[in-house]
């Protein structure tokens, strides 16, 4: 009998983790789409690899730190921003965009949310059948006096569904 043996092909991603007390920023080591990655439920905490980590908030007096690993709780996320372009076949979007402003403890993120065209506004993070939402063309804003450094652009953002505790339209 022969046996064949493939590995998955793992890709470093560059993303920017945004915490309540931390940015994140550092290479993902990602082993699928990266859509699937960052909402397998059975995987609750990912590593961010060669990590730079800034305290966001001015008052944090963990200003700066490198670390080989960071351990992140993905329900701890508030936002992972994917930096430049996403591989191809990363994400599958509804073909609905809706501007909107999501609000989580820390931060609003202004930007094109996709949402099925039968669902309502008013209903789509609570009927999201994933743990993060995506977000196109995202724009990032402190809620709070931070440190220079912050992230606030991104062509894709993926935003914590837990997180977010009000929005509206932009």
């Amino acid at each position: 009998m022969v046996s064949s043996s493939t590995t998955p092909t793992t890709l470093d991603v560059t993303v920017t983790v945004l915490t309540a007390p931390f940015q994140i920023r550092g290479q993902a080591r990602i082993n699928m789409a990266l859509q699937a990655f960052f909402n397998d439920t059975t995987r609750p905490t990912f590593s961010i690899f060669n990590a730079n980590v800034l305290g966001v908030s001015v008052s944090n007096p963990a200003a700066t730190m490198s670390q080989p690993e960071m351990i992140v709780h993905k329900r701890a996320c508030h936002a992972i921003i994917v930096e430049g372009n996403p591989p191809a076949g990363s994400f599958s979007y509804p073909s609905t965009n809706v501007q909107l402003v999501a609000y989580t403890e820390q931060y609003a993120i202004l930007g094109k949310y996709p949402i099925a065209a039968d669902q309502r506004v008013t209903d789509f993070i609570e009927l999201a059948q994933t743990p993060f939402i995506p977000v196109l063309e995202a724009r990032i804003f402190g809620l709070f006096q931070g440190r220079p450094g912050l992230s606030t652009a991104a062509s894709v953002a993926l935003l914590h569904r837990s997180n977010i505790l009000t929005y509206h339209r932009a």
